[in-house]
């Protein structure tokens, strides 16, 4: 879904980790349920991604994200 979600939107980037091989990011993170999602803007991070698995949903969720200040990083 989320390479699909990528391809049809201009400016997105969507990147993937493997929590078994890059364990530090997921600690850093505190990534402790999988899968997790977090949003980085200008590679700041700005918050965690916590919406329904659906286009339309993340497409609102980031729409309402975008006048809100960055969150401090876990």
């Amino acid at each position: 879904m989320l390479a699909d979600y990528e391809a049809a939107r201009s400016g997105l980037q969507v990147w993937e980790v493997d929590a078994g091989i890059d364990m530090g990011i997921t600690q850093e993170l505190n990534v402790y349920h999988l899968p997790a999602l977090f949003l980085f803007r200008d590679g700041h991070y700005q918050r965690p991604i916590q919406v329904e698995a659906r286009a339309h949903a993340l497409d609102r969720w980031l729409a309402a994200m975008t006048d809100q200040p960055p969150e401090e990083m876990p």
